[in-house]
């Protein structure tokens, strides 16, 4: 049995202000506090592994300024970061049996995605928006397939940032 236990806590501040007629600015700070941990409890017990725990800060600004010339015309250059977490079955260190010759197991020592985002955008009479917009992600979560060493003919999946 793979027992996970999160906690996440965060407190949120935001600001929005119009600079002038034509110029509005929003800034916004998210921080998150989280408490994770994983414990193994296997029945055989030489496949017991050690317990993980996961205690951290992280902090997630946001910001914006939009600049109007006229009322049908609308310019924005926005800044944001997220994250994204991994799911019980993406840490799960167990195998689970997907078919005749192949499993998947988890990965319990992963650690959540950081996104940051930059967009520029467009809008056109309060209905038609562009935006062109560039994301980094730190710590990226991937997805790897590859031969079971114990049995050439079949796979594994499994999860590594």
């Amino acid at each position: 049995m793979f027992d996970y236990r999160e906690s996440v806590y965060a407190a949120y501040l935001n600001y929005k202000k119009k600079l002038s007629e034509k110029w509005s600015f929003s800034a916004g700070l998210r921080s998150e506090l989280t408490d994770a941990s994983g414990d193994l409890n296997a029945f055989i017990p030489e496949l017991e592994e050690s317990p993980v725990n996961f205690n951290y800060i992280r902090y997630f600004p946001s910001g914006g300024i939009t600049y109007t010339p006229k009322q049908k015309h609308s310019y924005s250059l926005q800044f944001g970061r997220r994250i994204n977490r991994p799911d019980y079955n993406v840490l799960n260190p167990f195998k689970e049996q997907l078919s005749e010759l192949s499993y998947s197991r988890g990965n319990k020592f992963l650690q959540p995605e950081q996104v940051n985002n930059l967009e520029l955008g467009y809008t056109y009479n309060f209905k038609y928006s562009i935006k062109l917009a560039y994301s980094l992600t730190n710590d990226q979560i991937t997805r790897l397939i590859g031969p079971d060493p114990d049995d050439p003919r079949a796979s594994y999946m499994s999860w590594k940032i």
